[in-house]
């Protein structure tokens, strides 16, 4: 849903689409990863198949309004194995992301944005972002779309560089700081012990009376 209403109208020709490609590729997502998975380690892979879903939902969110219906299935496959080798470098190099923020956000926004430049189609932007100075027609877009062979791909990957560079500038200051101030991490102690019980309380007794607490939804059951 988040996808069809960042549209901010519910113009049908639009949103509908939308509605579409964003439901294709997260479930395309989700079955390549499954058997990919299965493939590799003989296991069903539940926790990698539901990030994989939402790394389907990234990598079309780009190009959602923009790209073949088809489009949405190779983007959301290729989303799906974006992310499982994300992950996997992140285990290789001990990198701390237990939930796989970084693989599902961040690979697989690089792809989603990359994706535009590949399956990117002039006609369906022309109506996604049309204006009164540039009526939806196809003659009209495609000049400015595509005018050389690999353009707008070479225009996706600039994005991608101005982005990651953005960001860099913007937060190195912001966590150096806080590295000097000692926020940047748990100590040593919470660590061993596990952020769900240093910081989250996991394991303390929760009172019964609490509505919604799991010993009251068990007497209530």
């Amino acid at each position: 849903g988040f996808n069809c209403g960042s549209t901010l109208a519910f113009d049908g020709t639009n949103a509908s689409k939308v509605a579409v490609t964003t439901s294709l590729a997260p479930a395309a997502a989700c079955l390549t990863s499954i058997i990919y998975q299965k493939m590799r380690t003989g296991k069903y892979d539940l926790p990698g198949a539901l990030n994989a879903i939402l790394g389907g939902l990234v990598s079309i969110t780009a190009g959602c309004s923009v790209v073949e219906d088809w489009s949405a299935i190779p983007i959301g496959v290729i989303g799906a194995l974006v992310y499982h080798k994300a992950a996997d470098l992140l285990v290789k190099y001990e990198i701390d992301d237990p939930i796989g923020a970084s693989p599902v956000h961040g690979a697989c926004g690089v792809w989603g944005v990359i994706s535009v430049g590949i399956f990117g189609s002039s006609r369906y932007v022309s109506v996604a972002y049309s204006c009164p100075n540039n009526p939806p027609t196809d003659a009209n877009f495609t000049q400015y779309w595509e005018p050389l062979p690999g353009f707008q791909l070479a225009i996706q990957l600039i994005l991608v560089l101005v982005i990651i560079l953005w960001v860099t500038a913007v937060f190195t200051p912001f966590v150096f700081i806080l590295k000097k101030l000692g926020q940047l991490r748990v100590s040593e102690e919470a660590e061993l012990a596990g952020l769900d019980a240093s910081e989250h309380f996991a394991g303390e007794k929760v009172d019964k009376n609490i509505l919604g607490s799991p010993n009251k939804i068990e007497d209530e059951i």
